[in-house]
This record gives C-alpha cells, structure tokens and sequence, in this order.
C-alpha cells in the first residue's frame, strides 16, 4: 500500500516496560514532521509469569536461571532509559481491550519494539504497515538473543534492522538496516544499546520514505533463523 505523498505519519509504539528501546524510538518520531500519536506498554512481569505457566518454576529456572527470572518479573519499573514520553501501561499488547483503543487512534504505522509477539488483530490497526525493529541481521539472528549469537559466533558486526512484522516471527521484508562494528569490549547489553542507536539514526528516514514512497523493501530474508535463549 502506497501513502499519501509527503503526509504526515500517524505512528504508535508498542513496547515493554522495562526496556529502554521504544521509549528511545519513540523519543526520535517526536522529532519528526511525523506525529507520534501514542506508547503502549505491556507489563515485562506478564511474560515471565506467562513463561512460569507454561513450563513450570522448576523448568523455567531451569531454562533462564533463577535470578533472571526474579530480576525480570521485578523489572517493570526498571526503565533505562532518561526519555520518560507519556506511556499506556497494560496487561497485554494482544487484549481486544489494547486493540481498541489503537485502533481507535487510526495509525498509519504501527512501530514495534522489544515487545511480545503480536496477533494479527494488532498488526492490522495500521493502515500502512507494522515495523519491527530489530537487534540483529536477518535471517541469521532471529529471536530475543540476537546480540549474545552474534558475540558468540565471533561477528565483526551487528546490525539494526527495520523489518515488516508478520505473524512469522522475524520474518517480514526488510525496510531499512545499518550495521555497527563489534567492539572488544561488548557484551550483549552494551551491543543492543548500541544498535537502538544504529536505529534511531535510521529510523527519520524510514518513515520520511514509508509517508512518500509507502512500502518499498529493501530486500526479503525469508524465514528468520531463531536462535535458543543461550
């Protein structure tokens, strides 16, 4: 689908509380001619608890550790970030309560970080299209550990990346990416930062582009390889 040549965006971001990453991109629409129109936030608590649902205390500890569990679950008011932009804190991203109130607010694109994967009842509130940032190149590095692979695997770089979020995770066509220089001493927290970075410096562009041009890939990866939670 193809924009209105030069109008204005109406962008909403969708995140989790905890992170610093879409309240940073958000930060950067509101310096835009495009108009961030909302943040929606769901509770990081809601993922652990669901993850203790699913695989139970002892296999969940097993899985991600003890301490990341306790850590995570407590981290809702843990916000890295100095941006403190007006944010809609819910239960969950996916709730038709959550989808009514954006669909309510008639975006053109929906602006999608560090969050849960997203029903397609969310996706559609965009009149244009979902974009999903992400902390690694595509398909190599799909999933939530991008950064500690990519360390891992002994890369010289790492990438930003903006893609079309579909249901498939990680899987949409490519619309803007940027690579960084790994450094010596990174680790996967420093590296992701860095690349919220890399995407903030990206992201003007991509929207200047989706609000001329509408949606242009740059290239289509197919389907993302998703690396385990290490």
């Amino acid at each position: 689908m193809v924009s209105e040549s030069g109008r204005a965006l109406r962008v909403v971001v969708l995140t989790r509380t905890g992170r610093s990453s879409g309240q940073r991109l958000a930060e950067v629409v509101g310096k835009t001619r495009h108009e961030l129109c909302g943040i929606f936030a769901e509770r990081r608590s809601a993922m652990w608890r669901q993850t203790l649902r699913r695989r139970g205390i002892l296999g969940a500890v097993r899985h991600y550790g003890f301490r990341t569990i306790l850590a995570r679950i407590f981290s809702d008011s843990a916000q890295r970030s100095e941006v403190n932009l007006p944010t809609t804190v819910v239960a969950s991203l996916n709730s038709d309560d959550t989808v009514a109130r954006i669909d309510q607010i008639q975006p053109d694109v929906i602006l999608i970080a560090n969050a849960p994967v997203l029903a397609p009842s969310v996706l559609e509130t965009a009149r244009l299209c979902a974009v999903n940032f992400h902390s690694g190149r595509l398909p190599e590095y799909g999933g939530v550990a991008s950064e500690y692979w990519a360390l891992r695997d002994g890369e010289a770089q790492a990438w930003a990346t903006f893609h079309v979020a579909t249901e498939k995770l990680d899987s949409g066509d490519i619309l803007a990416e940027g690579a960084i220089d790994v450094g010596h001493g990174d680790t996967p927290e420093t590296l992701h930062d860095r690349l919220v970075e890399k995407a903030a410096e990206l992201l003007p562009a991509l929207l200047d582009s989706l609000a001329a041009d509408g949606v242009r890939p740059v290239r289509s990866p197919g389907p993302a390889r998703i690396r385990p939670w290490p």
